[in-house]
């Protein structure tokens, strides 16, 4: 293998191995998939849909006609009493029967599509159940995801504050020496620093257990560096006026974007239904039946072996001699039946029921909306707020720096202008995550995507 051609395969391993490392991170929407994929409730729900629609699947073939095939045969034995000889007499027979026989439900009084109807509303409550179960894992997800980018961004920026005093530590050990500070001064850079420790330690022990409570629910081996760094946006980007984030204002609109409004809605739909299904039984039904059948006795075999002297084929020609065929029509009118009127009412019981929870549904939906919009325009404000208090303080740093340079400011001032500037960070990063947290979780909650 030549130079050249080494090098080209180098450049190709190295690109493949940048790809594959690439694909290896996890942002927040592929930890979701992954949690819902290894989630039991999940696979639970899809097989009561798989139900539903087997169900569905059940009650139109009952449109179809059903043919059966029978066949018995029976040995009676015993005494027999004669009364034209006034005589008893042994006599044990033989006896056969076999046929096919077809039934027809022309009409049963509208019950099969009541029927339907009630399975179609089923497998789209299993539906909703099955996206409202996903919505929830997703809010875990969220809640993880959050917790760990915002935890190690306040690790670093303690790590910053921990420098910043370690360095302060050493230049105020030399001042002491010189015996310009106290030792009380001493203790009190100390004790920030250790402060700052302790606290970046904590998130570090807070770290490792949500990564590994997130690594659970995704059934993966999680890493920090297997997840996407921190998720980034700009204000310009989001405008909580737009319509995706106002739309909902319209009652009706916010209701129908709720699945558990939904579901409450297609159980009252559902009740209404079974109520019509159980009226149905008061109905006229109509059912054609037809049958082919053939038997034969032993009492016959004499008469039979007249026909064949050798007794062969004795039981085939009476099979062929007793085929008879059968046809019918059957009108079912229902007269009294205490108990379906009963039934019916108690089903108007449940429908009334769930009227009620789908108002209550309704108002949980909209109070919980309400706050959750308010909730996020106020975060949004803290945030905003946030960003320029530290804009502005790295604005007064820089002027502090310039001042210490020529000899105009304490290092004392300087090391306060830094201080605040890392506690404006630290406020900055709390805000950040909460909003970016809210913002998910309403986005899921009531659009039903995830941006950026």
């Amino acid at each position: 293998m030549n130079n050249r051609l080494k090098i080209v395969v180098i450049f190709f391993l190295f690109i493949a191995g940048t790809k594959s490392y690439a694909q290896s991170k996890l942002n927040l929407e592929a930890l979701i998939a992954l949690a819902v994929k290894q989630d039991f409730s999940v696979q639970l729900i899809e097989q009561e849909l798989n139900k539903a629609q087997i169900e569905q699947k059940i009650t139109r073939s009952s449109i179809l006609p059903t043919v059966s095939f029978n066949n018995w045969n029976g040995y009676y034995d015993g005494r027999y009493y004669d009364p034209l000889k006034n005589d008893f007499f042994y006599n044990p027979t033989m006896v056969g029967n076999m046929g096919l026989t077809s039934t027809w439900g022309i009409y049963n009084g509208g019950y099969r599509n009541t029927k339907l109807s009630i399975d179609r509303i089923s497998i789209n409550i299993q539906y909703l159940n099955l996206e409202k179960k996903k919505r929830e894992i997703s809010r875990e997800v969220i809640n993880l995801y959050s917790a760990i980018v915002q935890a190690n961004n306040l690790i670093d920026i303690y790590q910053k504050k921990i420098a910043l005093y370690a360095s302060e530590t050493a230049r105020i050990k030399e001042l002491y020496v010189l015996e310009k500070v106290t030792a009380v001064d001493t203790s009190v850079v100390a004790l920030t620093r250790i402060d700052a420790e302790d606290k970046q330690l904590q998130l570090k022990y807070k770290l490792e257990l949500d990564l590994h409570q997130l690594g659970l629910l995704t059934n993966e081996n999680l890493l920090l560096s297997d997840i996407e760094s921190n998720p980034e946006f700009t204000f310009e980007q989001l405008d909580l006026n737009e319509s995706q984030y106002s739309i909902y204002d319209d009652t009706t609109a916010l209701k129908n974007s709720s699945i558990s409004y939904r579901i409450k809605s297609l159980e009252i739909e559902k009740a209404r239904y079974s109520t019509e299904l159980q009226k149905s039984q008061f109905k006229p039904s109509v059912k054609f039946e037809a049958g082919l059948n053939t038997g034969y006795s032993s009492n016959l075999r004499n008469e039979a072996a007249n026909i064949n002297s050798e007794g062969k084929y004795v039981f085939l020609k009476q099979f062929e001699s007793n085929r008879y065929n059968s046809t019918s029509l059957n009108i079912y009118i229902p007269v009294f039946d205490r108990r379906n009127k009963l039934l019916e009412r108690q089903n108007r019981v449940g429908e009334n029921m769930a009227k009620i929870e789908e108002a209550q549904t309704g108002r949980k939906i909209f109070i919980k909306y309400s706050l959750a919009k308010k909730e996020l325009r106020v975060k949004y404000k803290k945030l905003k707020i946030s960003q320029v208090q530290v804009t502005e303080i790295n604005k007064l740093l820089i002027n502090y720096k310039e001042r210490f340079a020529l000899g105009r400011l304490r290092v004392n001032d300087l090391l306060m202008a830094n201080e605040k500037l890392i506690e404006g960070e630290i406020n900055y990063s709390n805000n950040y995550f909460e909003f970016y947290k809210a913002l998910k979780t309403f986005e899921l909650d009531y659009t039903g995507n995830l941006s950026f």
